[in-house]
Parts: C-alpha cells; sequence; structure tokens
C-alpha cells in the first residue's frame, strides 16, 4: 500500500540522516486518502522536524498526536 511504503521510505530517510526528504514523504503518506497510519506519521514527522531544528513546530506535532490518538502507545 502507498502509504505503507512512504511511511517506510520517510523512515529509512531519517536513519540516513536525511530529514527533509523523510519529512516530505511522510506528509505525502498523510495525505493519502484514507490515511491509516496517523500516529506512526505524526511522530515520524516530530523527528524529522526535530533534526532540522524545528523543536517549537515538531512539540506541536507531539501536541496533535497526543490529542488526536490519546489511546496509542505512540502517544505516551
Amino acid at each position: 500500500e502507498r502509504e505503507a511504503s512512504l511511511l517506510a521510505a520517510a523512515r529509512l530517510a531519517l536513519v540516513q540522516g536525511d530529514p527533509r526528504t523523510a519529512l516530505r514523504q511522510v506528509r505525502e503518506a498523510r495525505a493519502t486518502p484514507g490515511s491509516q497510519l496517523g500516529p506512526e506519521e505524526l511522530v515520524v514527522e516530530a523527528r524529522a522536524l526535530r533534526a532540522l531544528g524545528a523543536a517549537d513546530e515538531a512539540t506541536g506535532v507531539d501536541a496533535t498526536l497526543h490529542s488526536r490518538f490519546p489511546d496509542s502507545a505512540l502517544a505516551r
């Protein structure tokens, strides 16, 4: 599935030290119609933003994760 492939590519880009690509890919994954990996995508987005030095924006993404998915293990 496209969403999962984009998320996997975003994670790989982070590991490879390319947060800009990770951010682009994870945002594309989140825009996928019928997106089902919201919590995972938000976690990767926040990590990419932190790697880019955008800590305040990353904190906002974390807040979105906690408010939209309070029961997710990733929100804890």
